[in-house]
């Protein structure tokens, strides 16, 4: 996913056919739907008991519409650009943080 918010940004500013944007928001979205998206929800229920599950679906949903609501003011109000950087940014920190926090929960009761 960083790697194709990086391509976009790289489309955007060297204003490249906006073809190629289309295909790597496909390619970004496939990534998501198999990746992020789905392991989201299966490790939560993996590591939470009940109560948890409820508060981190509704912090996920949560941070769902403060995004659907933020990208359009983002956009009008900075450049595409900088938007698609602030979004690049967000998913690195993601990944350090899957990295250093997230632990492998195979073989564990």
């Amino acid at each position: 996913m960083s790697i194709c918010l990086t391509l976009i940004v790289i489309c955007e500013y060297f204003d490249l056919p906006s073809y190629l944007s289309v295909i790597i928001i496909v390619v970004y979205v496939l990534g998501y739907s198999l990746g992020s998206g789905p392991i989201t929800w299966l490790y939560m229920a993996d590591i939470l008991p009940g109560t948890g599950i409820s508060i981190s679906t509704a912090v996920y949903w949560l941070f769902t519409v403060v995004v659907g609501l933020g990208f359009p003011w983002m956009k009008d109000t900075y450049s595409i650009v900088t938007t698609f950087i602030f979004f690049l940014i967000c998913t690195l920190i993601g990944v350090i943080f899957i990295i250093v926090f997230i632990k492998e929960t195979k073989g564990k009761d």
